[in-house]
């Protein structure tokens, strides 16, 4: 089973506890996008198997874990309770006077910019 996504747009948040949680025991689901990608309307978002009995009440479900937005801004789900922003050290830093520049740790790769990839 396919699960189509339902619009055009920015996949923002695809929380892996709320699809598995939609899914009989014993399926598997695989994320066919990542978030942070675009996806047009249409295009595979997950595939299923093996197919439950229910299989459309299952793509409902599916479709509206997956969120879509006219905006490339991720949203963040605190599933432990703690409050945003997260404590010190757990997000990528820039280096020193760098303004949008590089991430510290990883070259070739910018912030707030188009990606470069061929």
């Amino acid at each position: 089973m396919t699960v189509p996504a339902v619009r055009d747009g920015w996949v923002t948040q695809a929380p892996t506890e709320h699809l598995l949680a939609s899914v009989p025991p014993s399926t598997m689901v695989r994320l066919e996008t990542r978030p942070g990608a675009y996806t047009h309307r249409g295009e595979v978002l997950l595939r299923v198997w093996p197919v439950p009995d229910s299989a459309d009440r299952l793509r409902r479900r599916l479709e509206s874990a997956v969120e879509i937005s006219d905006t490339r801004t991720m949203q963040l789900r605190s599933t432990s309770g703690s409050p945003w922003p997260p404590s010190r050290g757990t997000t990528p830093r820039t280096s020193p006077g760098s303004g949008r520049g590089r991430v510290a740790g990883r070259p070739g790769r910018t912030r707030g910019g188009p990606s470069r990839r061929a």
